[in-house]
């Protein structure tokens, strides 16, 4: 949806490539200390790779584009206001939460632990998309969305 709602380039890289695949990728790194084989762990550092690579180069547009031309810096922040209005609506499927606590808790007789580790992974992913935004000249320590800065505490 961040994709295909877009206005322009500057839009969907910062909602798709540094926010949703910020996201996306400290998904991988759990799900390969999590994997439960050597085939599973193969694919998740594999897809860890790609997805470095579309969040490094994201975050290194958004900090190009604000060094040489920071007027459009409050436009950056209301796309990321947007996005994560969108990751917090999508946040809400118990379904991906539930599944990622089956592969944490090692099975359905794990999900209580399995949900503490995906607690975790939430603080993780936050932290990590907040401090690619400041390498990218922007502070959203106080502006992020309050519903991911409740998951922070």
């Amino acid at each position: 949806r961040s994709i295909v709602d877009a206005r322009n380039f500057t839009e969907m890289v910062a909602i798709q490539m540094v926010l949703n695949d910020s996201f996306t990728l400290t998904e991988h790194q759990y799900g390969e200390r999590y994997a439960r084989n050597p085939a599973e762990k193969l694919i998740f550092r594999l897809a860890m790779q790609d997805k470095a690579r579309h969040v490094a180069y994201g975050a290194a547009h958004l900090k190009y584009l604000l060094l040489e031309r920071p007027g459009r810096r409050h436009e950056v922040e209301r796309y990321l206001e947007k996005g994560e209005s969108l990751l917090v609506a999508d946040s809400r499927d118990a379904a991906n939460r539930e599944a990622w606590a089956v592969l944490f808790g090692g099975g359905r007789d794990g999900v209580a632990r399995g949900l503490e580790v995906y607690g975790q992974m939430r603080r993780r992913q936050i932290e990590q998309y907040l401090a690619r935004l400041k390498w990218a000249t922007i502070d959203r320590d106080a502006t992020i969305n309050p519903e991911l800065l409740a998951e922070l505490q």
